[in-house]
């Protein structure tokens, strides 16, 4: 009897602190983040990335450009070229 009113005053506790929990939050989860706020693409421009790996020194480059825009169903749409090469001198994918 004693565990069974201890569970009970247990699981009223927890469901009382979901609500408080959740307003905590500030956000909603599957909400899509506005990629808009930060990438401002131009027809011609483009930006050259280079890293270097701890392990080896080994460095890569990735070049990222935007070359052409279109209209689909009415908004405004950027074709972009992605280009990746590593140290030796050989094309990347991925």
């Amino acid at each position: 009897m004693k565990r069974l009113v201890l569970f009970c005053c247990a699981l009223v506790l927890c469901v009382s602190c979901v609500p408080a929990a959740s307003a905590q939050m500030g956000m909603d989860l599957f909400k899509k983040p506005s990629i808009m706020k930060a990438f401002n693409p131009v027809v011609g421009k483009g930006a050259l990335y280079e890293t270097t790996a701890k392990r080896d020194s080994s460095k890569k480059e990735l070049e990222l450009s935007v070359t052409a825009k279109e209209a689909v169903d009415g908004k405004e749409a950027f074709w972009m070229q992605f280009y990746s090469q590593d140290s030796k001198g050989q094309n990347v994918t991925g």
